[in-house]
């Protein structure tokens, strides 16, 4: 059907997350016109299985099917919740910090029941702590999770 490269592409368009608008579909058991759905993966084939909101799961096959992408997933926002799992699980780990515009480094949590994060830039008496939702966070910062020994952002200007 497709060759290797078409596949990888086709994969790369459609993450995991990604909501699509159907707007037609030759099947037998077509899905309706209009409905919506989540990506939830791509096979090797390059079908891209659905998660409609009609319950069907009901692949696309591009090329041969009409939609059209509504939403890409946040995959900044997937690659957080992975970093404040890590900390979570692991209370030797930190997340370090560096701010993409100022260049200042620090390390930062997670506020507790909240999508939010503290960022401390180092002044001891907390004026330059800043708290920020996450997507705030992630278009503002690099961040890594590390050991305290083994920090990224240690005396070093990016």
């Amino acid at each position: 059907m497709f060759d290797e490269n078409k596949i990888k592409r086709i994969k790369e368009q459609y993450p995991k997350g990604t909501e699509i608008e159907l707007i037609s579909m030759e099947d037998s058991q077509a899905v309706p016109s209009g409905t919506h759905g989540v990506v939830d993966f791509v096979d090797d084939i390059g079908t891209i299985f659905m998660k409609w909101d009609n319950g069907s799961s009901l692949g696309l096959v591009v090329g041969e099917d009409q939609f059209r992408v509504v939403k890409r997933p946040n995959l900044a926002r997937e690659e957080l919740e992975k970093a404040k799992k890590q900390l979570k699980d692991n209370d030797t780990l930190s997340l370090f910090t560096y701010n993409k515009e100022t260049g200042s480094t620090g390390v930062a949590s997670f506020i507790q029941n909240e999508n939010k994060v503290k960022v401390f830039e180092g002044n001891p008496d907390g004026s330059d702590d800043i708290i920020m939702d996450y997507d705030e966070f992630v278009n503002n910062y690099k961040y890594e999770v590390a050991n305290e020994f083994d920090n990224p952002f240690k005396d070093i200007g990016i």
